[in-house]
């Protein structure tokens, strides 16, 4: 694969090769996205030092990645050194920071650390909420992750409220027909044709 991401100089520019990785990604080539995002995390090491916040940005591209591919080691791994990096660069309570704690809900939920990812998501709702007010588009995608959490841990009836919360402000914010809302929509209606505990 030839990666175009040098410029006259033969200067390398990370966020160039992680913009072709999240293309492959978007369009399904996951092989061809990781060997991007690994591409920009060597050269945003290369040129800013391994503990940048771009370095953390290239990590999050690549564990999100290689958690697709279902490798949930190395990507949390990976999510976890980005946060890290952007915890030290940016402070605990960052917008970037609960970007990359959702991602790292996400993985351990897919490990089966529901009380892991819940303790994760919590973290992010509080964090999203905090830097972007109560019903901003963030805050409903990390509403819904909470709410999955808490519908596998058989707490219907919080998972109900967050999910129905999630699916208001995603609607405020793109509209009914928009994927996002859909997706949450379809995780709370899910959840209110289970049977209440």
């Amino acid at each position: 694969m030839s990666f175009r991401t040098e410029s006259e100089s033969g200067q390398h520019f990370p966020r160039e090769i992680e913009s072709q990785g999240q293309l492959l990604r978007r369009h399904g080539d996951l092989e061809g996205a990781r060997a991007y995002y690994e591409q920009a995390v060597r050269a945003a090491e290369a040129h800013h030092g391994p503990d940048h916040p771009e370095v953390a940005a290239c990590l999050n591209g690549l564990g999100t990645v290689v958690g697709d591919q279902g490798d949930l080691i190395l990507a949390q791994a990976c999510l976890e050194r980005a946060l890290r990096i952007d915890e030290e660069a940016y402070g605990p309570n960052h917008a970037v920071v609960a970007r990359e704690v959702n991602d790292l809900g996400v993985i351990l939920r897919g490990q089966g650390d529901v009380a892991g990812a819940r303790a994760y998501y919590e973290r992010a709702v509080r964090i999203a909420e905090a830097n972007h007010g109560p019903d901003h588009p963030n805050v409903a995608i990390c509403l819904n992750n909470l709410g999955l959490v808490l519908r596998d841990q058989g707490e219907l009836s919080e998972a109900r409220c967050l999910l129905d919360r999630a699916v208001r402000i995603a609607e405020a914010a793109h509209g009914v027909e928009h994927a996002t809302t859909r997706v949450i929509r379809a995780n709370r209606d899910k959840v209110f044709t289970l049977p209440r505990v």
